[in-house]
Parts: C-alpha cells; sequence; structure tokens
C-alpha cells in the first residue's frame, strides 16, 4: 500500500532528523506558550475545572470585545509560526538548507505559502456552502420531507467534504514547491499524481488517526493547571504540524522530484 510507505517514509524522516525538528518546533511552541500564558496569567495555576466555573474559558465570552482580541492574538501567531515551521521544513528536506534564526522568518515565502493554500482551500468552503444552500432551499420550496432531508445532509456533507479532502490534499502537494520558489504548476502537479485517488485518501485517513491520537485539547477538561494544558496544546499542535508537513515533503519529493521511497 503506497499511502503506507509515504507515511513510513515521512515518519522515518522526522526521527532521523530529530535535532532538526527540534530547531524548528522549539522555539514555536515557546512562543505560542509564551503568548497564551501572557494572555491568561491571571488563570494559569487555576485548575481548568475552576477556570470553567468562572466562565473564563476561551478567554472571556463571545461578545467581550476584549475577550475576541485575545482569542485572535493566539490564532494570528499561530498561523505565523505554522506558516515559519513549514517553510523552514520544506526548505530543509528538499534543499538541504538547516535553520538558523536568520532564516526563521521569511515573509516573502510565507505570504506566498499562506495565499497559496488559501486559494486551494477556497473551492472546498464555496462548495460546502452551496451544498447546504441548496439543501436548504430544497426544504422551504417544500421539494422533499423534511426529516428525510436532514437525515441525508449529514452523509452528503460528509462524502462531499471526503471528496473535496482527497482533491485538496492532491492539490496540497504543490506547496512545498512554494516554500523552495519552484515554479511548479497545479496541473503539473495534477498530472503527476493522475491514478494516486486511493493513495491520497488512505495517506489522508492516516494521517487524521495520527494527529487525532496526538490532540490533547482533553487536556483542558482534566484537573491540570492552566499551565500545564496550555504547554501540552502547544507541544500537540506543532507536532500535529510537523507529521502533516512532513507529509506533504514527501509526496512532492516522490511525484515532482522523483525521489524513491525508503522502505
Amino acid at each position: 500500500m503506497k499511502f503506507w510507505l509515504i507515511f513510513k517514509h515521512a515518519i522515518k524522516q522526522l526521527v532521523g532528523n530529530r535535532r532538526v525538528v527540534a530547531q524548528i518546533i522549539l522555539p514555536a511552541i515557546v512562543i505560542d506558550f509564551a503568548v497564551n500564558a501572557l494572555i491568561s496569567h491571571e488563570f494559569l495555576f487555576m485548575s481548568f475545572e475552576t477556570f470553567d466555573r468562572m466562565g473564563k474559558y476561551a478567554y472571556l465570552s463571545e461578545t467581550d470585545a476584549i475577550g475576541q482580541t485575545e482569542k485572535f492574538i493566539p490564532f494570528v501567531v499561530q498561523t505565523i509560526l505554522g506558516l515559519s515551521v513549514a517553510v523552514l521544513w520544506h526548505r530543509y528536506v528538499l534543499l538541504n538548507e538547516r535553520p538558523t534564526m536568520a532564516r526563521w522568518f521569511q515573509p516573502g515565502r510565507m505570504f506566498a505559502y499562506f495565499l497559496t493554500g488559501i486559494l486551494l482551500f477556497l473551492p472546498i468552503i464555496v462548495t460546502s456552502a452551496l451544498f447546504l444552500l441548496s439543501f436548504s432551499f430544497m426544504t422551504y420550496a417544500g421539494k422533499a420531507d423534511d426529516g428525510l432531508l436532514f437525515s441525508l445532509i449529514p452523509f452528503g456533507l460528509s462524502l462531499l467534504l471526503v471528496i473535496l479532502f482527497m482533491v485538496w490534499f492532491r492539490l496540497a502537494t504543490v506547496l512545498p514547491g512554494v516554500a523552495l520558489g519552484a515554479k511548479t504548476s497545479v496541473r503539473e502537479i495534477w498530472t503527476k499524481t493522475k491514478g494516486q485517488k486511493f493513495t491520497f485518501f488512505g495517506l489522508g485517513v492516516v494521517l487524521v488517526v495520527v494527529t487525532g491520537l496526538l490532540n490533547t485539547e482533553i487536556a483542558f477538561y482534566l484537573n491540570l493547571p492552566l499551565m500545564v494544558s496550555i504547554g501540552l496544546r502547544a507541544i500537540s499542535t506543532y507536532l500535529q504540524t510537523i507529521i502533516f508537513l512532513s507529509a506533504l515533503t514527501t509526496l512532492y519529493g516522490h511525484y515532482i522530484q522523483g525521489r524513491p521511497l525508503v522502505r
């Protein structure tokens, strides 16, 4: 099964270059933790149970402007850090460019990577929205029994999302090329990955399962100090990120650069 070979290769890349992985993700983990700790400094040594009872979870209410800002700032910081991690890892594996402090922030490449990712993801958002709108229209127009229609929505939407994710994942193979500054086109990606639908589907399922197992959001519901939960979430976030990025790098290296897979 080729998808398993790709996943195994991606993990071996991480394990074999664990020192470089640490160099790349540790600064991101520290900065992420520091930003969240600074925002919630009043509650760091409080257990989540107490924190939640006070109604402070998610940093104040949905309608509070300060609370919205306090949620927005970590999101922006995490996005920037994720982009930096992506560029550094792709360039290290594919160009053997070692990460240094001077290379940690490459705004031009990071912005191009972000913009390309958004443009690739946009069709999924638009198609899903059109799907839901069409069902809503049919319901209000009385074209079908409401109960039957609403029972079909979750199944139909799930199937659609799986198909769209496979398409997006296949197209997302272009992203490492963006980090390299290569002129790899989406058409080239699509042509070179022709007939690999099952590979992308299988790899997507494995990544979802593995990253799901690494998710530490449950730590927020245990009776741990908030500081510990925030730290665990930061570690989990960048471990999941680097695993996904390693899979993308392997796909690009194999299908575009013709590199062999390690068995």
